[in-house]
């Protein structure tokens, strides 16, 4: 399994041609096949042929941490969960086994179970950089960051030009006039970038650094050429968010939810809200009571939400056309909903999201709020 960097969901990469048109029941064949799918993001198929490659070796790891991948590329991750550790409980015997479920289990929200997982893939594998950053990557989550810091610093030793690694450090502390790294990344910008990306990457992280040291005009220097760069690359019209505004404003008004009956006791409760506009302070105050348990802020409930709505129309759809299928009655959001008899504990959560409008039509997506 190929290494896999902060911010990228994981994939399969074990330098496989693809496969057309596998025969019979060869595992090998099928999981040559899923892979090439997973790396075209075509999840559902790499689904499907996984599952044929496990019905022929179902104790296969290399399948099984694929099998996860194409699990949480499918918006699974509670399923990808227990299949990463249905894999967790026997031993790998090699490096990127460990990374790749490190990666897994991480992307499933459960960065404390990835640790030792990282921790071996790098004791087995030490020159490896991209092992070694994605330890730090989730040692900075778990709050360790004088152990990210110092793997940081192995992976830039070895690899002075990674520009992420950079970006990461420079973001793990206050950086003082005595210990820094804007020498070593003002070479580094010297040298010129390979892409437009890596230089953006770099101007914010050296804006970051020299603003900590009070060097303000040299960090807004960076910064804005950061900025600018950035807007560069990105494909934007503001019509296009104009647009999904307006149609907002005439379809997602009262009658959408005037239908439905408000919460049963040990049913969840929602608190959404537009970002700063005070959901985790009310999610607080409800959770003070001894009868409520916070789940705090869930910011995957707009990736859910998107990645619902492409699943049932098998494709990507732009904005317009999600509040469109979201918001209409009849439409597919009715195929997207989450069952009015979901089952939840005892004791009431409450769960906090701050969400823009765009993702605002909860309670069409779960009728039990």
């Amino acid at each position: 399994m190929g290494v896999t960097v902060e911010g990228a969901l994981p994939t399969a990469r074990r330098g496989y041609s693809p496969v057309t048109a596998p025969a019979g029941t060869d595992p090998m064949a099928w999981q040559q096949l899923a892979s090439a799918h997973a790396r075209a993001g075509r999840w559902r198929e790499a689904l499907e042929c996984i599952l044929r490659a496990l019905s022929a070796a179902p104790d296969d790891a290399d399948s099984l941490l694929l099998y996860g991948q194409c699990l949480l590329g499918c918006g699974r991750r509670g399923d990808a969960r227990d299949v990463a550790l249905r894999v967790a409980s026997a031993p790998l015997a090699r490096a990127d086994r460990y990374d790749t479920l490190g990666t897994l289990l991480t992307y499933c929200e459960d960065p404390t179970r990835a640790l030792p997982h990282y921790e071996r893939a790098v004791e087995l594998a030490p020159e490896n950089s991209g092992y070694r950053y994605n330890l730090a990557t989730v040692q900075r989550m778990l709050g360790d960051l004088p152990g990210a810091e110092a793997n940081l610093d192995r992976v830039l030793a070895a690899a002075p030009d990674d520009v992420q690694a950079h970006y990461t450090r420079a973001d793990l502390r206050t950086q003082t006039a005595d210990s820094n790294h804007i020498d070593e990344m003002t070479l580094l910008a010297r040298r010129g970038f390979r892409h437009a990306r890596e230089e953006i990457m770099l101007c914010f992280a050296l804006a970051k650094e020299l603003e900590d040291v009070a060097r303000f005009e040299e960090s807004f220097s960076h910064l804005k050429r950061g900025c600018d760069l950035q807007r560069r690359s990105m494909v934007y019209d503001v019509k296009d968010d104009v647009a999904t505004m307006d149609r907002l404003v005439q379809i997602h008004g009262r009658e959408p939810i005037e239908g439905h009956v408000g919460a049963e006791a040990h049913d969840p409760i929602f608190v959404l809200g537009l970002p700063r506009s005070g959901t985790t302070l009310v999610q607080q105050i409800l959770a003070s009571h001894s009868l409520v348990q916070a789940a705090g802020e869930l910011q995957a409930f707009p990736a859910v939400t998107m990645a619902a709505v492409h699943r049932q129309a098998d494709r990507t759809v732009a904005k317009l056309e999600f509040v469109e299928i979201i918001c209409m009655p009849g439409s597919l959001g009715a195929r997207c909903r989450a069952p009015a008899s979901s089952r939840w504990q005892e004791i009431p959560w409450t769960l906090a999201t701050p969400c823009t409008r765009r993702y605002s039509p909860m309670r069409i997506l779960f009728p039990m709020i």
